[in-house]
């Protein structure tokens, strides 16, 4: 497909995310293409290592709520969890670039390739608390393995957007490259890895991976993904949030028909949080083509009325 541009040359396989002007927001169509690509290239003798980035000047801004809203995935297998199955089994060496927006997906994804290179503009963000969410794609477990658990608990529970100095200091970025040669140095690497010994390259891979492969397995299972797509996070004992954006709410929202939770919007932007229709969607960037002011402005809002909510439905005595 055209938003996902996928090339092999030189022995890497290249997977592009080419939507810039949606700020390459991921559809549900574009996951599943990248899963394809993934599982193809550990089983194409001729690939020895993937090469993953973003259009222009952004790596992806996370999903197209506009899609999930209108094809709404449904319990089991989906495109979303094709490709967060994929990431951590991933054989061959995965190589990332980024530039610009790397929110939600954007970031967690990461947390799965061997080596990282960001341009000094890069802009990450794992905004799931402050949507009364869990995190995705085993990040719970990967992010405090690798950054340590206090400065993982700072980008996690704080949910704040950070840079790219602080996202090298947490240890997931490898290097910090100028945004004019990022994409060559990122290039660079993964044809290096491609002409190493191949048999080699994946044994050195699986025994650094090997301490902590089953361990990610299982945070992902305790986030929702793959398991339990429509997994609820209960807040106060009380089911309130669906996470990972694949399912209607049951819990006492819906039972609360007359408590307004808001519709929530960001400039050229599709309804980003909207309790009206009996759905609750992940992230606040799912469709976001909004400046980084704007998100964070819309992160706090979101965050603000999960609170009120949350003390409205409270059982009595409970804060």
């Amino acid at each position: 497909m055209s938003e996902i541009r996928i090339e092999t040359k030189d022995r890497v396989l290249r997977i592009e995310i080419a939507r810039p002007e949606k700020r390459n927001a991921l559809t549900q169509a574009m996951y599943g293409a990248m899963a394809d690509a993934l599982v193809a290239a550990d089983k194409d003798a001729a690939v020895r290592a993937v090469f993953i980035h973003g259009a222009r000047d952004c790596f992806t801004a996370g999903n197209d709520l506009k899609d999930f809203l209108e094809r709404p995935p449904h319990a089991g297998e989906t495109p979303v969890s094709r490709f967060l199955s994929a990431l951590p089994t991933l054989a061959k060496p995965l190589v990332a670039a980024v530039n610009g927006a790397a929110v939600g997906i954007g970031t967690t994804m990461l947390l799965h390739c061997d080596l990282v290179y960001a341009a000094p503009g890069a802009k990450f963000q794992l905004p799931f608390v402050s949507l009364g969410l869990v995190p995705e794609a085993g990040s719970s477990f990967l992010l405090p393995y690798i950054a340590g658990y206090q400065r993982a608990a700072e980008l996690l529970l704080l949910a704040r957007p950070f840079d790219a100095d602080k996202a090298a200091a947490a240890g997931f970025v490898t290097a910090i490259v100028p945004e004019g040669e990022l994409f060559e140095r990122a290039r660079e690497a993964a044809l290096a890895l491609a002409a190493l010994p191949p048999a080699a390259v994946r044994a050195t891979k699986s025994l650094m991976r090997q301490r902590f492969g089953a361990r990610t397995l299982e945070a992902m299972e305790a986030e929702g993904i793959p398991a339990t797509p429509g997994y609820v996070l209960p807040l106060n004992r009380q089911p309130l949030f669906v996470n990972n954006a694949f399912g209607p709410y049951t819990g006492s929202i819906a039972a609360r028909p007359d408590l307004d939770y808001g519709a929530l919007r960001l400039p050229n932007c599709e309804a980003i949080c909207n309790g009206e229709g009996g759905w609750l969607y992940q992230s606040v960037l799912l469709a976001a083509q909004a400046d980084m002011d704007d998100v964070v402005a819309a992160f706090q809002k979101v965050y603000d009325n999960r609170v009120k909510l949350a003390h409205s439905l409270a059982p009595a005595g409970v804060s």
